[in-house]
């Protein structure tokens, strides 16, 4: 049986163009855009078959108006140049994105390379190891100005408490939403977002930040985050106004690789308030950020009453002939196996080397060792302060996080030399001597609020005019004269009142300070206000908020005499 040819009006065409050829160039788009929908290199591959095909896909931005990326077929570096070809290509036209997550952990740095783009960002779905879907549209308000990110949360967790974490938010009868409305009192379109992962993301397969503030926090009894992970992580995050980072009071583990690859030096040009609150890394942490415009600084719940490394472990190393006598620090502790991973649990009890030989540190930690165990202290330089010998009369029931504390705070003054106006220490401490070196240089501090410090009298004493029990005039003695040398001015000792804008003072639970020298200091300070204002030249300016909570040393009598000088300006309780 033959079959009869059907008469058509078609155009002839040469045998050898395919069909596809003589589609419209209207069709061809939807064909495109459709591939575009399953997968986000097909339009690019298609644009690869002709120069006809070539041309449509680069000149009809619609086609890549729809991104869709995943980390299960695609690296992270593919995925970040996909959504970034396709943000060119999309050019003005708004922007929907479908994200497919095996990890959580991945879901951070798939969707980094859209948020500098929410005036054009349309939607995003998001599904797999995290369901979620948000329009944007519902979010901003005409006439409030250009969207913006404000805000980012970011809990770490163990991966089998990630769903509890979540389900508890739930059962409270909140949605757990990846982007939320920031509320403000500001007329203001503002974006929070927050993410639950069980790490850091690596900053090279995250595209640059631009939240103003970020707050970052460890979930109980899980992983510790590495220092070296946090700071490389705010290595994207310039923009921040505000960083909060709240530990578990993780022991921190270092091995010889991590001393070899220190974490670069953060800088944070406009971060203007800084949190940290119950880690053991503080010191680290503070060693490594650049801080110029820091304003308020938060130190809360880094007391503890244990042992643990307060010493920097990324700095450089001494030749052998130039170690430290460990006498001076007392602090030998082993650095962790670079062959242990950074994740494993550290153990409180006795653990093993390579060697089969058990290596442990009794009320401290223990490491997986190499057969010979690599000591922290005796190669390691010292910084200004490191060393115990003139703080060894201190009281403390904290000193390794004391010390750690006062090293850390000294690091980010020495190197950022911030306009520094408050500063709260909440459970946190310092050394007499760490005390000193700050007052000396922060003269534009206007609010101190300590609790729970185990400072002496000499400390409050300093802040007293002309009180100058530090001071002898000696660079190298005198931190008066090292402060004034690093400003280039020469010191003044008999005028000299440390912390002169102070205008807030409050000491809570600060049981080793005497109500006698409290009532002097205060007392001597309004005094100096006062004669200053009469014969019209500079003094301390006059406090007028001054809290002593729960000082069990500070009576009745002590109240009575100072609400004699200052009024209700005092507050007891």
């Amino acid at each position: 049986m033959t079959v009869a040819r059907l008469p058509t009006n078609s155009p002839p065409h040469h045998h050898d163009s395919p069909p596809m050829a003589v589609l419209p160039a209207e069709l061809m788009i939807e064909i495109f855009m459709y591939c575009a929908h399953i997968s986000s290199i097909m339009p690019l591959r298609l644009a690869q078959v002709c120069r006809h095909w070539k041309n449509i896909a680069e000149q009809t931005p619609r086609i890549f108006q729809h991104i869709v990326v995943d980390d299960e077929t695609l690296s992270f570096e593919v995925a970040n140049r996909l959504a970034h070809l396709y943000l060119e290509r999309s050019r003005t036209l708004p922007f929907d994105v479908s994200i497919h997550v095996v990890s959580r952990d991945s879901l951070l740095p798939l969707l980094s390379p859209f948020l500098s783009h929410l005036r054009r960002w349309r939607s995003c779905i998001i599904d797999g190891a995290k369901v979620d879907s948000v329009r944007f549209a519902d979010f901003w308000n005409p006439g409030d100005g250009a969207p913006k990110l404000e805000q980012l949360d970011l809990n770490i967790l163990d991966e089998e408490d990630i769903e509890k974490y979540e389900a508890q938010i739930t059962a409270r009868g909140h949605m757990v939403r990846t982007f939320k409305q920031y509320t403000t009192s500001l007329a203001a379109n503002l974006l929070f977002m927050g993410v639950s992962a069980s790490s850091l993301p690596s900053p090279i397969t995250v595209t640059p930040l631009h939240f103003t503030s970020l707050r970052i926090a460890e979930g109980p009894g899980s992983r510790s985050i590495r220092t070296t992970d946090l700071l490389n992580f705010l290595s994207v995050c310039h923009e921040l106004e505000y960083l909060s980072f709240n530990g578990s009071m993780g022991h921190p583990v270092y091995t010889v690789h991590d001393t070899e690859h220190p974490p670069p030096i953060v800088s944070l040009p406009r971060l203007r308030s800084l949190v940290l609150h119950s880690t053991l890394c503080t010191r680290v942490i503070l060693s490594c950020l650049y801080t110029p415009a820091l304003v308020e600084l938060y130190l809360e719940y880094l007391n503890v009453d244990f042992e643990f490394p307060v010493l920097n472990p990324y700095l450089p190393r001494l030749p052998p002939a130039m170690g430290h006598p460990v006498s001076v620090l007392a602090l030998d502790h082993p650095i962790a196996n670079p062959s242990t991973s950074s994740n494993q649990a550290v153990d409180t009890g006795s653990t093993f080397s390579p060697d089969g030989v058990a290596h442990a540190i009794p009320g401290l930690f223990t490491f997986f060792l190499p057969s010979t165990p690599y000591t922290f202290p005796s190669d390691y330089t010292l910084e200004d302060g490191d060393s115990d010998d003139e703080g060894s009369s201190d009281y403390s029931q904290s000193p390794y996080s004391d010390h750690a504390t006062g090293m850390g705070v000294r690091s980010l003054i020495k190197r950022s030399n911030p306009p520094l106006r408050v500063l709260e220490m909440d459970y946190a401490d310092m050394r007499t001597k760490d005390f000193v070196w700050l007052f000396s240089r922060v003269p534009l501090l206007t609010d101190f609020r300590i609790v729970a410090s185990d400072m002496a009298d000499r400390v409050i004493r300093m802040l007293e005019p002309s009180a100058t029990p530090y001071c002898l005039g000696t660079p190298g003695v005198c931190a008066l004269a090292d402060a004034c040398a690093e400003r280039g001015d020469m010191p003044d000792c008999e005028h000299y009142v440390m912390l002169p804008r102070l205008r807030s003072l409050e000491l809570i639970h600060c049981q080793r300070l005497s109500g006698e020298v409290i009532v002097e200091v205060v007392t001597s300070r309004v005094a100096a206000a006062d004669a200053a204002v009469a014969v019209g030249k500079d003094g301390p300016l006059p406090l007028d908020e001054i809290a002593i909570v729960g000082c069990v040393n500070f009576l009745e009598e002590h109240e009575d005499e100072l609400w004699g000088v200052i009024g209700d300006r005092l507050q007891v309780h």
